[in-house]
């Protein structure tokens, strides 16, 4: 796989030993290894680590042991590699759920999209030795279509659900090939690790999107894309698809396979082998907020104490909350339901498909959705792999172990049980080759070198359990502190405390300044509270990162210029916020920012024009296509680099 320099050097560094290391070898003997490339297994071996390094594997007898080093018998148990959960959002399930990941062999997880002043302290923390938790592989803030996160922030909102309401702030909306390749670029300068794209935008945005991501050399991973095929997101850059694939058919959910014929899945399927596309189908997450009965999921919410499923008295109480608001928010669909059990049997029909035609599939939870418990999660996907999916043990095992090493070009560095290896392992009571659910069954876990027998594990857990009875509200100060800030602000904006809000924005904007939104609302409260020329500057930074419906950015910077007294510039900017798509003439011309500027024959022309509110339907389509060819023409050149200009314009026209 082509990797980024960039890209390479943060997975190295993730996946490098920390920097505090057990100094006494390990010795483990007697064990069962599990060769999850060959599926065959090692049996009666020592396994030597040093330095958080797999540094030798042998017959037990004969391997030579260092003078010094731990020896612990494991007799009869099975070594597998340490576990991974490809998709899991850990800054919402919260910073005790990094222990659940270890207690239960998950030694690496790829998140896939978290605030990033939450998660990469962890991540550090981790790396430093100071933290115990899984090796951290990062996503940043997600890339979104317009439309839809400003539908869901203003559901959120109406819902009074302060958690959701700073989750969707922090992602980065696009709906154009610029706001597209800025939103590339101002996650890049983040320091991910790969860039996650959620629900696409227009195909040209899309197109623009994956085009800059290539130019830049940046993994891109998402959800199956609407607007385009399977096919070309494979061709144009998607390293990894997730969850199950669903496009829109006439404003409805409809499952993407079951429009194509066996021959055309399994050509893609092939497809996808052929680009190195990875497929993380997240089986687990439509279970828990699809498929289970409300009634049941009422229950099991308000059962803190684990009587329905011992694993909810684990849950952090901010993650529970998440999951009654993810509930609420789902009983406000609209539309045509999709009979979610039947995409779910069609769905999991090509899952072994895939895997014998070589499309790499890894082992993703979707952890922080609905009843996706963090860390437990993992061995149920296993095991949902094998018997809904029809995959076998071994290919499951791949999915969490060796796949992954593959999916970040680093074989050499962890996947398997060998020389060389990090020292992340799991040490099993069961052939997990003969029963994918005995990688439940856990005797030991190894991260970095050092060892944690069941006793330790049994620890954690209960610590875990002991932060979640008491809801410790300071091992998580981090969340809360940030999420209170941006809830403050917009109490200000929405009780018209302009100079307030003014304040809190810009402490906002000092912890986490990629949010466009943030920008944009704190222009809009230095506008308000009369400050017209400082709130220009926030309103161009809204717009320079992807800010949706660019023309009320840049309607705000013209009539800030226009009461500052600098008619040039307003004039300028208001041409730009009607190119944007300003639709209403009447409100420029009736605007007092511009009263003073009735007179001038700049500002007419641009005010008396063409009302696009006056206009018909039919009218106001044949506008729109006129100011479509002119922005293709102004461009000279196609935004998604598909198709030739002439034969747009005709079809445009």
């Amino acid at each position: 796989m082509r990797l980024n320099c960039n890209f390479g050097l943060l997975i190295a560094l993730a996946l490098a030993a920390p920097r505090a290391m057990p100094a006494q070898a390990e010795a483990l003997t007697h064990v069962n290894v599990v060769d999850v490339e060959t599926g065959t297994i090692e049996r009666d071996r020592t396994v030597i680590l040093n330095r958080g390094i797999l540094v030798a594997t042998g017959a037990t007898g004969t391997t030579k042991i260092p003078r010094g080093a731990r020896v612990r018998d494991f007799t009869g148990a099975y070594v597998i590699p340490g576990l991974w959960d490809m998709h899991a959002h850990v800054g919402g399930t919260g910073r005790s759920s990094l222990a659940l990941y270890v207690a239960n062999g998950v030694t690496g997880v790829r998140d896939m999209g978290s605030i990033l002043d939450v998660v990469r302290p962890w991540r550090d923390s981790i790396q430093a030795g100071t933290l115990l938790g899984p090796r951290l592989v990062l996503a940043g803030p997600i890339i979104e279509s317009t439309g839809w996160l400003e539908a869901v922030r203003n559901i959120a909102r109406q819902n009074g659900d302060a958690s959701l309401t700073e989750d969707l702030a922090a992602r980065i909306p696009i709906n154009t090939p610029h706001t597209a390749r800025a939103a590339v670029d101002s996650v890049i300068k983040l320091g991910v690790d790969f860039l996650k794209i959620r629900n696409d935008p227009s195909r040209v945005a899309l197109f623009g999107m994956l085009r800059h991501a290539r130019e830049k050399n940046v993994l891109v991973a998402g959800h199956w894309p609407a607007r385009i095929t399977p096919a070309e997101a494979s061709d144009s850059g998607y390293r990894s698809l997730e969850h199950g694939p669903l496009t829109i058919v006439n404003g409805q959910l409809t499952p993407t396979l079951d429009r194509m014929s066996a021959d055309e899945r399994q050509a893609l399927f092939a497809r996808f082998a052929r680009n190195k596309t990875a497929y993380t189908p997240t089986i687990v997450s439509l279970k828990g907020y699809r498929l289970t009965p409300d009634s049941m999921v009422s229950r099991i919410l308000a059962d803190s104490a684990g009587a329905l499923d011992p694993r909810r008295r684990y849950m952090d109480r901010g993650l529970v909350s998440r999951w009654v608001g993810a509930f609420e928010l789902k009983q406000s669909e609209t539309g045509t339901p999709l009979d979610w059990l039947s995409f779910q049997k069609s769905w999991l029909r090509d899952l072994r498909g895939m895997a014998d035609a070589g499309v790499l599939m890894l082992a993703g939870t979707d952890a922080g959705s609905p009843l996706v418990y963090p860390g437990f999660a993992v061995a149920d996907e296993l095991e949902s792999l094998v018997k809904e999916g029809g995959l076998t043990p071994l290919q499951s095992l791949r999915t969490a172990t060796l796949n992954v090493a593959k999916w970040m070009s680093a074989e050499r560095t962890f996947g398997s049980v060998s020389p060389g290896r990090r020292a992340d392992l799991v040490i099993l009571d069961g052939n997990p080759l003969a029963d994918i659910g005995n990688v439940r069954k856990i005797r030991a876990v190894v991260r970095d070198g050092r060892v944690h027998e069941r006793v330790a594990l049994d620890s954690m857990l209960r610590s875990v359990e002991s932060t979640a009875r008491i809801a410790d509200a300071s091992a998580d100060a981090a969340d809360t502190s940030y999420v209170s800030l941006v809830n403050r602000a917009l109490g200000a904006n929405d009780s018209q405390q302009w100079a307030r809000a003014a304040e809190l924005w810009q402490q906002v904007l000092a912890a986490n300044d990629y949010v466009p939104d943030h920008w944009y609302a704190l222009g809009r409260a230095l506008y308000n509270g009369g400050k017209y020329r400082e709130s220009i500057r926030p309103f161009e930074r809204a717009l320079e990162l992807g800010a949706g419906r660019a023309y009320n950015a840049a309607w705000n910077i013209a009539r800030a210029y226009a009461h500052s007294g600098e008619p040039e510039s307003a004039f300028r900017w208001l041409k730009w916020a009607l190119d944007f798509g300003l639709r209403s003439r009447q409100a420029v011309r009736e605007d007092p920012a511009f009263e003073k500027y009735r007179g001038d024959a700049r500002f007419r022309a641009l005010a008396d024009s063409v009302d696009v509110s006056k206009l018909s339907r039919s009218e106001g389509r044949k506008h729109d296509l006129e100011l479509m060819v002119a922005e293709v023409q102004r461009m000279h050149r196609d935004p998604n680099g598909t198709i030739r200009f002439a034969r747009f314009e005709r079809q445009v026209r």
